[in-house]
């Protein structure tokens, strides 16, 4: 009797075998693509600008860097010479547009005793534009300088174009309160015809006036606004078709005024 063996069939699994030949590729490679084209574009453009700026600051520089070629002068002048403003700029003008000291400039024009104030601007691109202010004299303060517009007191050598200015006097350390003190009789006598050609003010603060004809006004040391409207009241009453006779008007009194006649006599108001 013969006996048969079964056999068993088995089927090994073996290990590591491949993926399917059609599986998918992974899906964000499209999205590194886009990036890495548009950093190269980004490089692009930023290289192109980055050449087109350093092109522009390059002409700026080169521009800021060139010498002055034009100074524009503008303001009236009546005592300042154009010509010599010029010439004192001249030699401060030597560096680039872009280098010169306006500051400095300024100050030495404003050291002309005649030159109120200057404004200076640069002009693009190579050009310096100043607006001079020359002083305004009102009156001659002895024979050292003048009062401005502002009662300032600026020294400077009297010139034939001053003489025809009233003449005030006194401690130079009181010349706007002296200036003011013109100003403000000037104004009161000029409202009955008079026009103040000196003012002087001794060490005691006594106020004397000089009008026309040499006319001598003592208005003394205190209450001037008082003893000028008691002025004008004589005077429009009194004394204005008398004034070719009158030598002085003295106002010192605490009332009352007194007249001093060319003919030595004395009247009292």
């Amino acid at each position: 009797m013969t006996k048969k063996t079964a056999t068993r069939k088995t089927t090994a699994k073996r290990r590591g075998a491949s993926k399917s030949p059609n599986a998918e590729p992974p899906k964000n490679i499209p999205v590194i693509r886009a990036f890495l084209f548009a950093g190269v574009i980004a490089l692009v453009v930023f290289g192109a600008l980055n050449i087109k700026w350093q092109g522009a600051i390059d002409r700026v520089n080169a521009l800021a860097h060139r010498p002055v070629s034009q100074v524009l002068i503008e303001g009236e002048f009546n005592f300042v010479e154009r010509e010599g403003l010029q010439e004192t700029l001249e030699t401060h003008l030597s560096g680039d547009f872009m280098d010169i000291n306006l500051t400095e400039i300024k100050k030495l024009l404003e050291a002309n005793p005649w030159v109120a104030s200057v404004r200076i601007q640069r002009v693009w691109p190579d050009s310096l534009k100043l607006s001079v202010i020359e002083h305004r004299p009102i009156a001659r303060w002895g024979d050292v300088g003048f009062i401005n517009s502002h009662g300032q007191l600026v020294y400077v050598n009297i010139e034939q174009r001053l003489v025809h200015l009233p003449l005030l006097s006194g401690n130079a350390e009181n010349s706007d309160a002296i200036a003011q003190k013109y100003l403000q009789i000037s104004e009161v006598l000029a409202s009955i015809g008079l026009r103040v050609h000196g003012l002087a003010v001794d060490e005691k603060m006594f106020v004397t006036v000089t009008a026309d004809k040499n006319l001598k006004i003592y208005l003394g040391q205190e209450k001037i606004e008082t003893k000028l409207e008691t002025l004008i009241l004589v005077y429009e009453r009194e004394l204005q078709y008398k004034v070719d006779t009158i030598h002085y008007i003295d106002m010192r009194y605490e009332k009352g005024l007194a007249v001093g006649w060319l003919d030595g006599q004395e009247k009292r108001i």
